[in-house]
């Protein structure tokens, strides 16, 4: 097994953030961050920009009639110059002759300032995850009921017994994208013992359950369909549920984490600190929610092919 150090895991960081390693160097490097608090903490910082940038990008936009106006200028400009000193008149268009919209340079401002704030913020311990959320991205307290229900009704259970330890193949014909979630989750999982994967249920509600476990703890893995139960206010965004982070909420003993997807709510609930729940989201949610992104995005561009108007309807239990 590689071994990484802190120098090798910051110029790794990024392209493990953008899942461009191999599943053994991920693996090495959420070893590290389980022995090194620094480097743990520089992965949610870095994280966090991340979003922020993502979250800031997809929101300022220059209006069509902005981009049309511009297009126009571009192409009349375009056609009175050579082809020598393309680069530096476009330049001087720029910055001499036509300047991009007020609008652009502010939002550029907020960006970097966004970002820069993440950033200096990163080595300080913030409230509790999930704080600020917009009340469409929330989850409804139906749904924690329901995870935290199926979590002491199934997986607690798996403590004492253990498998099957694959999802069964059967699980394909309830939803495709949830075979195999138990490789997905294994780099991150490293440490724990791996208790079950199977689909289950709890008063009405399915999941996709891997139960592992650590010492004398269960935790749960658990992802659901994001329908408009799972939301507090019970309507489904049309928009990727990234932007929204991590979410942390405490019920009693026991700590449940999520993140979201177009489809999807991603869970690990645990009687752990929620520290180290959090750590927990982190390792193994986030890797099972990237590979969730990937299979709607598939649907999506099957669904463009066979000419079919939308790529998903909404489950009620």
């Amino acid at each position: 097994m590689q071994v990484i150090d802190c120098r090798n895991f910051r110029d790794l960081l990024d392209s493990y953030l953008s899942e461009e390693l191999t599943v053994e160097t991920n693996h090495s490097m959420l070893r590290h961050t389980e022995m090194c608090p620094g480097c743990r903490t520089e992965m949610s910082s870095r994280r966090r920009m991340r979003m922020v940038l993502k979250r800031a990008c997809s929101r300022e936009q220059m209006s069509e009639e902005a981009c049309d106006r511009l297009r126009v200028l571009l192409r009349a400009e375009g056609s009175s110059m050579p082809e020598t000193g393309w680069i530096q008149k476009l330049g001087n268009y720029f910055t001499l002759r036509q300047a991009l919209p007020a609008a652009l340079a502010v939002t550029a401002l907020i960006i970097i300032t966004a970002a820069v704030a993440v950033w200096m913020t990163g080595l300080r311990e913030r409230g509790p995850v999930g704080e600020g959320l917009k009340p469409e991205a929330a989850l409804s307290a139906a749904l924690i009921d329901e995870a935290i229900g199926d979590h002491r009704n199934c997986g607690l259970k798996f403590l004492k017994l253990s498998g099957p330890f694959e999802m069964p193949p059967s699980v394909a014909q309830y939803d495709p994208s949830y075979a195999n979630l138990e490789r997905i989750a294994a780099p991150g999982a490293w440490d724990l013992e791996l208790r079950t994967a199977h689909l289950c249920g709890f008063k009405g509600r399915k999941f996709a359950h891997l139960v592992y476990a650590q010492n004398d703890h269960a935790i749960s893995l658990l992802v659901t369909e994001r329908d408009k139960r799972a939301l507090q206010l019970s309507q489904v965004p049309l928009d990727d549920g990234e932007p929204a982070g991590l979410q942390l909420q405490r019920r009693e003993s026991l700590t449940l984490g999520a993140c979201l997807t177009s489809r999807y709510v991603v869970m690990v609930v645990s009687d752990l600190r929620d520290d180290q729940n959090r750590q927990l989201l982190e390792r193994l949610a986030i890797p099972v929610a990237g590979h969730l992104r990937k299979s709607e995005r598939r649907l999506a561009i099957h669904v463009g092919m066979s000419g079919l108007s939308g790529a998903r309807q909404d489950r009620i239990y």
